[in-house]
Parts: C-alpha cells; sequence; structure tokens
C-alpha cells in the first residue's frame, strides 16, 4: 500500500515537474482550443462549399482559397510576427512604445493593402492569364485581393492580443472570423442557393467582422489615438529589416504549396485541382496544432539567450513529439474521413492524403524549433530553406505531374518540406554560441 501511495505521489510529481519545466501553459491549451474551433469553423464552412460546387466548382474556388493567403503574406504575417517581437518586451515596462509599434504596424499595413489592391485589380486579368491560363477566374482573382485584406487586418488584430499575451480577448478574436462565417454559410444555403461569388463575399465579409470585434476589445491603455505619427518612425527601420524576411520566407513558402495547384490546373483540370485542393485543406488541420504552439512560443522565444537554445529544444520535443504521436491515428482512417466529409466524389483525395500527411506531421514536431532565429535575429536563414523547397517543387512537378498527375505533385511537396526543414537543421546547429556554453539540461 506504501509503495503504491509512493508511486502515485511520484507520478503525480513528475507530472508537475514537466508542467513547470515545459512551455505548456493553460495559455497554450487555451490557444490550441481557440485554433481548433476556429480551424473547425472554418473547415466545416469548406466542407459545405465543397459539397455543394462539386470538384470542378471547388477547384475554381480553390483559387481564392490558394490566392488570398498570398496576397494576405505581402502585408500580414510577417509584419504581424515582427510586431510581437518587439512589442511584447514592452508591455510591461513601456505602454506608450508599445502602442506607437501597434499604430506603425498598422498604418504600415493598410497603406500596403491598399497598394496591393490597386495594383492587383488593374492588371487583375493579366494576373489570371498567368496563373490559370485563361481570364475566366478573373473575378475569383480580384476578390481574393479583398480577402487578403480582410484576412491581413483580421490577423493584426489576433497578434496585438498575442503581444499583450491576453489570450481571452485572442480566443474571441480567433473565433470572430470563422465562426461567423459558418453562421451565414449555414443560412445562406438554407434560404437561397448562392453563386460562388457569393460565397466569395460571406469570406471577405466574416474576415472583417473579425477585425472588427478585436480591434474594439484592445485596451485603453494601448490605444494609439494620442499616439503621434512622428513618433513612431524611429521604430520603422528596425521592424521593416526583420519583417522583410518573414514576409518574403512566408510568402515563398506560400508558393511552394500554392504552386502545385497552378502545376495541375496547367497541366490537369480544375477537378485535379479541387481533389488536391480537398486533401490539401484536411492535411492543414495539423498545420493549426503547429501554429498554436508557435503563437504561444514565440514571445518567449524572442528574448532567448544563446545557452537557453538547447534547452529550447528539448522542451519544444518535449511537446511535439506526443502530440504528434496523437495524430497519428487520423492517417488510418483517410479514408473514412473523406469519404464521411466531402462525400465519394473526393475519393481520389484519399491517397493524396496520405502522402501530404508525412509533410506536415514533420512539420509539427520541428517547426516550433525554429523560433529561435527570432531570436537569433537571423530570420533571413527561412528565406533560403524556402527557395529550395520552392525550386525542388517546381523542377519536379514538371517531370511527375504530366507523368503520375495529382499523386506527383503530393510526392514533391513532402520531399521539399523534407529538404526544407533539413537545412534549417543544419543552420540551427552552427548558429553562434557562447565559448564557455553549457547546455541546460
Amino acid at each position: 500500500m506504501e509503495k503504491s501511495q509512493l508511486s502515485t505521489e511520484g507520478v503525480a510529481l513528475s507530472i508537475r515537474n514537466f508542467l513547470n519545466h515545459t512551455p505548456i501553459t493553460k495559455d497554450m491549451v487555451f490557444v490550441v482550443i481557440g485554433t481548433y474551433l476556429s480551424a473547425a469553423a472554418a473547415f466545416i464552412c469548406n466542407l459545405l462549399v465543397g459539397r455543394y460546387l462539386g470538384p470542378s466548382g471547388f477547384g475554381q474556388f480553390g483559387y481564392f482559397l490558394v490566392l488570398s493567403p498570398i496576397f494576405f503574406e505581402l502585408t500580414g504575417y510577417g509584419f504581424d510576427s515582427v510586431m510581437v517581437r518587439f512589442a511584447a518586451p514592452e508591455v510591461s515596462q513601456n505602454r506608450d512604445k508599445t502602442a506607437a509599434i501597434f499604430k506603425l504596424v498598422f498604418l504600415w499595413k493598410i497603406l500596403l493593402n491598399v497598394f496591393f489592391i490597386t495594383v492587383g485589380y488593374i492588371f487583375s486579368g493579366k494576373i489570371t492569364l498567368w496563373l490559370t491560363g485563361s481570364t475566366e477566374n478573373i473575378n475569383v482573382i480580384r476578390l481574393a485581393f479583398f480577402m487578403g485584406f480582410g484576412f491581413s487586418l483580421w490577423r493584426y488584430a489576433i497578434s496585438v492580443f498575442q503581444s499583450l499575451q491576453n489570450y481571452n480577448r485572442y480566443f474571441v478574436t480567433l473565433l470572430a472570423n470563422n465562426v461567423t462565417k459558418l453562421i451565414v454559410i449555414i443560412t445562406v444555403f438554407f434560404l437561397f442557393s448562392p453563386d460562388i461569388n457569393h460565397i466569395m463575399l460571406i469570406y471577405i465579409g466574416s474576415a472583417f467582422t473579425g477585425f472588427f470585434v478585436g480591434i474594439m476589445m484592445i485596451p485603453t491603455l494601448y490605444s494609439f489615438k494620442s499616439i503621434k505619427l512622428k513618433n513612431t518612425l524611429p521604430l520603422l527601420k528596425s521592424i521593416n529589416r526583420l519583417s522583410i524576411w518573414v514576409v518574403l520566407s512566408t510568402l515563398i513558402f506560400l508558393l511552394t504549396e500554392s504552386l502545385n495547384v497552378f502545376m495541375i490546373g496547367h497541366f490537369l483540370n480544375t477537378y485535379a485541382v479541387g481533389i488536391y485542393t480537398v486533401a490539401m485543406i484536411l492535411t492543414k488541420l495539423l498545420d493549426h496544432v503547429t501554429v498554436s504552439i508557435k503563437t504561444v512560443l514565440l514571445p518567449k522565444a524572442s528574448s532567448l539567450e544563446p545557452s537557453a537554445y538547447i534547452k529550447y529544444v528539448k522542451k519544444c520535443l518535449m511537446i511535439t513529439i506526443p502530440i504528434a504521436i496523437a495524430i497519428l491515428p487520423i492517417f488510418f482512417i483517410s479514408h473514412i474521413l473523406i469519404e464521411a466529409l466531402f462525400s465519394k466524389k473526393f475519393v481520389d483525395a484519399i491517397p493524396v492524403f496520405n502522402i501530404l500527411f508525412w509533410g506536415y506531421w514533420i512539420s509539427l514536431i520541428l517547426d516550433p524549433i525554429w523560433l529561435i532565429f527570432y531570436s537569433a535575429q537571423k530570420t533571413h536563414y527561412f528565406i533560403y530553406s524556402d527557395i529550395v523547397m520552392f525550386l525542388i517543387v517546381f523542377v519536379l512537378n514538371i517531370f511527375l505531374i504530366p507523368q503520375i498527375g495529382i499523386i506527383g505533385a503530393a510526392y514533391n511537396l513532402v520531399i521539399a518540406r523534407f529538404f526544407g526543414r533539413f537545412l534549417l537543421g543544419i543552420f540551427l546547429y552552427f548558429l553562434p554560441r557562447p565559448k564557455s556554453f553549457i547546455p541546460a539540461t
């Protein structure tokens, strides 16, 4: 009995020690739950739209889903990540500087969005012809620019709460976009039969709704209404110096993933695009876990000292490996999931999903580790990795898509992801460390 009690106490103590010495906190759990509720709402929306439009129609809608994140990235996540990097350390020390950073990034994003929407609208015909081979989808391309704008603003509001580490309001803002979208989609499908343009407008309106919900909850202490623009300009150089690498890196990364969609459309047809898009949407569910972990770790990783790198890597692996193992069963029931969710019309997406799964699975394990490059101010390493990935996908697609179709495109993306992570691992190994460096345990 005593031995059993000691054993139980030992297990409890081990669990407490694990929780105390790893970055798993209630914030991370909160972010993971919020991310998955939001992702679930977005997934159900795409599911309903996919079943409603069918493979060919969903292939056309797939251009909208793929292009809008690319347009968003031109003005989006790179600046948001860097805003967190600069604002998080100032939150408790200098509220005025924190507000100044928020204002500068917001105004900069507005200017960039207006610029890209204007240019994109003017050249939308040429862009559509270049991307899809015809001008049939010109309206899809134009609306994708506006979706990118709404998504960029919504992501900004989320990043403000990430900087403040206020995950209650982060949670609400995160849900506002996709929950609104789901409610409107269900209501519209119940009332009448919308066309693809109506559906795209619902997606755009929901993104802006998410932004307005978030912006109204920013604490007045960090309101930038009274911050003079001239006082924010000295920050611009520092923010742009770091953000340019993040923007370019993520943009190339998104282009690498999107490249498959456009090259499949070029070599095959919209049916094949629709099948591939469904498989990609399902594998993206793994990315939501990765993003959740990175969201909580970014403010902490931003101030890492070189002597803490090994300790940080160990803690990351203690989190990601058990989660990755827990997710493995999805691979074995993929055929049931796809047929049950999207219907037997999308049965061809099953082997594509089974291949793509491993590329996203390895990213789940390793990607939180690369946040070290933010603290080391070596974000340009992402560029090198992403360029290698892009070239691998582009070159291999030319040979494999005509030969084995969308299966070839899936293999190419997984190969590229493995090579990209291997390259980042090499960069991490050779990061400068103090001569007196002793690995923390």
